[in-house]
């Protein structure tokens, strides 16, 4: 998420929980420092992100009070919010920040996840992690600590807070005897956040041409072989030129009417980001652990256009 940091959590709940970004920058900063407004997040926001990155730097108490909001969040929520699990991992989700310890969860998640440790109530800690603050700096020396924090503290909450989201799904539809299944309930938490979301939407084949022509090069279609596109003589030739200066070799150049080459190679992938920039990230997330069919993710990315934009 946000261009080079993974995020490998298959539900929206597990990609707000598992991996905040507020550890590098926080874009909804209290600007006078009075705690008040991280209730609110008056911003403006381009990318070219997938839908639902914004899950990733929203404030906690933006998140909770829009939880809270939320159908599955009101049947967890009492007075006190003592029944509110998923609150409590959302307020805990930066820690610990300082030296390697132990989340600290609320009393019903062991239960949930079937966590084999002891739930008495000094020892509901589930599992060793290292949450830090990432160093400021440059790019590179941060990206170091970037790394060691995804693996040792985000990589080993996900399938927490996934197992988590799935079992308030189903607790709900329990409840209410819904018949929908969790995959698109998935789209309705994110057409849930109070956020207004603009896109453009292109012809997928002039999107697609477009993306074809643009970039230098592609995996063929056996993922191995590194081939680009052909643009013409003059182009070539200027590659040609271009190559032997930096004593390289031109890869294979395939023109955009291959059929095999765009069905199974360039073209596959180029839907594919298309199809995930509509769904969000946790269908990648779920579509490179073959826990999402294409059915899936065509499904719920058709709803978000109809009820997220």
């Amino acid at each position: 998420f946000e261009g080079v940091f993974y995020c490998a959590a298959t539900t929206p709940l597990g990609q707000a929980i598992a991996c905040p970004f507020d550890w590098i920058r926080d874009p909804c900063r209290d600007a006078d420092n009075d705690d008040n407004s991280q209730d609110r997040c008056d911003l403006v926001y381009m990318g070219h992100n997938l839908l639902g990155s914004e899950l990733h730097w929203l404030p906690d108490k933006y998140l909770v009070k829009w939880w809270q909001d939320t159908p599955w969040g009101k049947e967890y929520s009492t007075k006190d919010n003592t029944h509110d699990f998923i609150r409590h991992a959302i307020v805990s989700r930066g820690a610990p920040t300082t030296v390697p310890g132990e989340w600290e969860v609320h009393y019903k998640i062991p239960e949930i996840i079937g966590s084999k440790n002891d739930t008495s109530a000094n020892k509901l800690k589930i599992p060793g992690l290292h949450c830090y603050q990432v160093p400021q700096g440059g790019r590179i020396h941060r990206q170091r600590y970037i790394e060691e924090a995804y693996q040792n503290c985000s990589h080993l909450k996900e399938p927490i807070v996934d197992q988590l989201c799935n079992y308030v799904i189903k607790e709900h539809n329990k409840k209410s005897n819904q018949k929908l299944q969790s995959p698109i309930q998935y789209a309705q938490m994110i057409a849930s956040l109070p956020v207004i979301r603009v896109t453009v939407i292109r012809d997928v084949w002039s999107w697609l041409l477009s993306k074809f022509f643009w970039h230098p090069n592609f995996y063929s279609r056996n993922s191995t072989l590194v081939v680009g596109p052909w643009k013409g003589e003059p182009s070539f030739a200027t590659r040609s030129y271009n190559a032997q200066r930096k004593n390289e070799t031109v890869p294979p150049l395939i023109k955009c009417d291959d059929i095999e080459e765009a069905a199974y190679g360039w073209g596959a992938n180029w839907a594919m980001t298309y199809l995930s920039y509509l769904c969000g990230e946790h269908c990648l997330s779920g579509w490179i652990s073959n826990q999402m069919t294409l059915d899936e993710i065509e499904g719920q990315g058709a709803y978000n256009l109809c009820h997220s934009f």
